[in-house]
């Protein structure tokens, strides 16, 4: 009786170990395609956020070109200056310091 109930015990163990490994490969390529599904659509939300970001930039580009060189040199300068353990070495005279020097250098009648 004893190994007819080992027997039985086995074969219930066996199966149980085959169902969890038929649950679990299930359960994992859910999460890989939930995961795959969630990225690709994260790519397409960016894609169509970054198009529209491009037409803004156009159109304000277009309305005020010389508003947006200042507005494009301020996120330069934020991205550039003042980060600890940072060097930037470039010339005064260049083009990167434009509007940080003294304001009238820049008004129709300072040019």
């Amino acid at each position: 009786m004893k190994e007819n109930f080992a027997k039985i015990a086995s074969r219930l163990r066996a199966e149980g170990q085959s169902a969890a490994a038929t649950i679990s490969a299930s359960a994992e390529r859910q999460r890989m395609e939930i995961l795959s599904n969630a990225q690709r659509e994260a790519l397409r939300v960016r894609g169509q956020a970054d198009a529209e970001a491009t037409q803004i930039y156009a159109s304000a580009f277009s309305k005020n070109p010389e508003f947006y060189a200042f507005y494009r040199s301020l996120q330069a300068y934020r991205n550039s200056l003042g980060k600890e353990g940072d060097l930037l070495v470039i010339t005064p005279d260049g083009e990167f310091f434009k509007y940080l020097k003294a304001p009238d250098m820049h008004s129709p009648a300072g040019k």
